[in-house]
């Protein structure tokens, strides 16, 4: 029996499920899912559960040996960012359908200097940490629009149908490196059970998500304060496409799009262009 750790949320407990399900049904492998209020990887190191289902975005790359690792990458359902917004607040004529001066609840660093590239005109909210709540602001009015991300929904009771709302295709909003990833952490020591995670792994999408967070890695290195977006597609020849985007601390934004036949120096081609048209300066 596998136990595997999750978060005492809808969305957690909505994760440890399809990770179950796969596990069952790609592995037969037989689970039980734990609810776990600590970080992840005390649960794997005290020895309380072998795995943990998190979004792989929640995870930060390795940098090196650490003891908990990504063990399988199940799916990725959920990568985009999206955009929802009252219907007296949209105007058809306008970038991302909202009125001018529309006001906009929820967005992060990098979803506003992406956004506000097209719409400068748009005025931000601070985000607030609850889904139901910004939904709830929204129903009264007491804003406009909302960024969120598609990874927010699972598991929760919002129903998008009664909302006018888009998808953000990453040319226009990046996503973070892995979001919408369902990943299983385990101990690096446990090779038994990275064995057993390994039957339901994904290694195209790994392939695609080791670019993306490579690329996190890399610049957070050299710019730690930066929020850096990746996107990794493949399309119909196989062939990588990434998108990039890095928004500086001072609001500037950089954006870069390259494809290559293979996943080989996509991450290092783009580090080398954001070095190389970096928008502040570090001193």
């Amino acid at each position: 029996m596998l136990r595997i750790a999750v978060s005492p949320t809808p969305l957690g407990r909505w994760q440890g499920q399809q990770a179950e399900a796969a596990l069952a049904t790609t592995a037969g492998i037989a689970c039980s899912l734990l609810e776990w209020t600590d970080a992840p990887e005390y649960a794997l190191l005290r020895g309380d559960a072998d795995a943990v289902a998190c979004w792989l975005s929640d995870w930060p790359p390795a940098q090196g040996y650490e003891p908990v690792v990504v063990g399988a990458l199940l799916s990725r359902e959920y990568p985009f960012d999206l955009l929802v917004w009252r219907p007296d607040a949209a105007d058809p004529r306008q970038d991302f359908f909202l009125k001018k001066e529309a006001t906009v609840l929820g967005a992060n660093a990098l979803q506003k200097a992406q956004i506000a590239e097209f719409r400068p005109d748009l005025r931000w909210e601070a985000s607030t940490p609850d889904l139901a709540q910004a939904f709830q602001r929204l129903r009264e009015g007491a804003t406009d629009a909302l960024v969120m991300a598609q990874a927010d929904l699972p598991g929760s009771d919002i129903c998008l149908d009664e909302w006018p709302h888009a998808i953000l295709h990453p040319r226009e909003c990046t996503p973070p490196p892995g979001q919408g990833t369902l990943a299983l952490l385990a101990r690096r020591d446990d090779v038994a059970t990275r064995q057993q995670l390994q039957r339901v792994h994904q290694p195209q999408l790994s392939a695609r998500t080791n670019v993306e967070r490579r690329l996190l890695r890399e610049t957070l290195r050299a710019y730690p304060a930066a929020a850096v977006g990746a996107y990794v597609e493949q399309g119909a020849t196989r062939s990588f496409h990434l998108f990039a985007a890095v928004a500086w601390p001072d609001g500037n934004l950089t954006r870069y799009r390259v494809s290559h036949s293979t996943n080989a120096e996509l991450a290092e081609q783009a580090l080398r262009y954001f070095e190389e048209n970096r928008a502040y300066s570090r001193t």
